[in-house]
């Protein structure tokens, strides 16, 4: 999926936003095995900007659950009992490293477009 959006790196105005974070997540993958997350690459505007996520960031749990893909990533946001959740996020820091920080959100919160890192695919 990296490579898939490496190629659109011209059709996306947001591509320069991002690109630190997927080399860092790369990085990731090679030194800690890291295989998972999903990344903001813009945000969804008939909602309103959402003002905890940032262009850039990489999602990897809700409420300590991590997600593989923005399909489980709905999936188990849709299941909380709960309008507040914590999210797990991959955050870079201005030497573009990747931190883990927690942010405490709501499910009404403005959607954000995501891009899955990896492609998963279930046994059979």
């Amino acid at each position: 999926v990296c490579a898939d959006m490496c190629r659109k790196l011209d059709e996306d105005p947001s591509a320069d936003i991002y690109m630190d974070s997927l080399d860092a997540f790369i990085d990731l993958i090679e030194k800690e095995g890291l295989m998972y997350g999903c990344l903001v690459t813009g945000y969804y505007e008939p909602d309103g900007i959402n003002e905890l996520l940032e262009i850039g960031d990489i999602l990897t749990a809700i409420d300590g659950k991590e997600f593989r893909s923005i399909e489980e990533h709905n999936e188990i946001k849709s299941a909380l009992e709960s309008e507040n959740y914590k999210l797990t996020v991959l955050r870079p820091d201005s030497n573009g490293k990747l931190k883990k920080i927690v942010l405490d959100c709501q499910k009404s919160m403005p959607r954000v477009y995501m891009c899955d890192l990896v492609n998963y695919t279930e046994a059979e």
